[in-house]
């Protein structure tokens, strides 16, 4: 679940920081603190969704 979170986090990272270099403006990253809280939950659910799916995969004999 951490690497989701981290993965979320850092995807939206880079897309401030790219946004800011096309607008050539800092005023993106006033948006930072709430992608990151929104990042954290998306993460979560990404990483139980991921989770539970591997383990029915399994059960499934799909992946070994």
């Amino acid at each position: 679940i951490m690497v989701s979170i981290a993965g979320s986090i850092f995807h939206n990272a880079g897309q401030c920081i790219l946004a800011a270099i096309i607008l050539k403006s800092m005023n993106v990253f006033y948006y930072f603190g709430f992608l990151t809280l929104i990042s954290v939950l998306t993460g979560i659910i990404t990483g139980i969704i991921t989770k539970h799916t591997i383990s029915r995969l399994k059960n499934l004999k799909v992946m070994s």
